[in-house]
């Protein structure tokens, strides 16, 4: 993920779906900042539910002490909720542009993934990349094969 940013001088703005413990969340950020895209307004968005409760906020802790807190935004809901939200954002303006990299990872099912694949296909700018994790998953399996 990081490489792919990195890479992509035009890529400003990322999403994710499922943060957890960060750790993508923490490549994608620093992607930005040493691309030097967050000087041009650069920025990375989790939408993950579960960050203050399940995941004891650690993914914001981690964002936080590494310095990359500043051009993160955590969306706390459902990710159905979450990224129909993010693409009413995106539609009203208060975002400036879809997004260059998706990144899906949220619940394994094949319900969830498809609903965060659907919403990921809206939220994705023409060009852009959208990358699937934990395809070996079942549920996650059978919606990539279905899209």
């Amino acid at each position: 993920l990081y490489n792919i940013v990195k890479e992509n001088p035009g890529f400003l703005r990322t999403c994710e779906v499922g943060c957890a413990m960060g750790t993508s969340a923490l490549y994608l950020c620093q992607a930005l900042k040493d691309g030097a895209r967050v000087e041009k307004g650069g920025f990375h968005v989790s939408c993950d539910p579960n960050q203050d409760t399940q995941y004891k906020s650690i993914a914001r802790t981690n964002l936080n002490r590494a310095g990359l807190d500043g051009h993160f935004r955590l969306v706390h809901e459902p990710n159905y909720l979450g990224l129909s939200a993010l693409l009413r954002e995106v539609r009203n303006g208060k975002i400036p542009g879809r997004f260059h990299l998706v990144f899906v990872d949220g619940w394994h099912t094949f319900d969830y993934t498809l609903l965060d694949l659907f919403f990921a296909d809206l939220l994705c700018e023409v060009g852009g990349i959208i990358c699937l994790d934990d395809i070996n998953h079942d549920g996650v399996k059978k919606a990539m094969k279905f899209v």
